[in-house]
């Protein structure tokens, strides 16, 4: 799912700008192969629910830089 997102915005780069978050966190999203679960409900918002939140949180068990991006 995390490259379907990251494919939507146009790359990990566009993806943070999008997010307004670094491009390390949303690298480490990727690593990690998780999303928080704030970033997921803005996702859910700029994609106009093209991803659902609840279809690609974490629910809150990303890693401590994640939470706080």
């Amino acid at each position: 799912m995390i490259d379907e997102i990251l494919d939507w915005f146009g790359g990990q780069s566009e993806t943070a700008r999008a997010l307004g978050v670094s491009p390390q966190a949303v690298f480490q999203w990727a690593l990690d192969g998780k999303i928080p679960p704030k970033r997921a409900i803005q996702i859910e918002r700029l994609t106009a629910g093209h991803f659902k939140a609840v279809e690609i949180s974490d629910n809150g068990h990303g890693t401590e830089n994640d939470r706080q991006a």
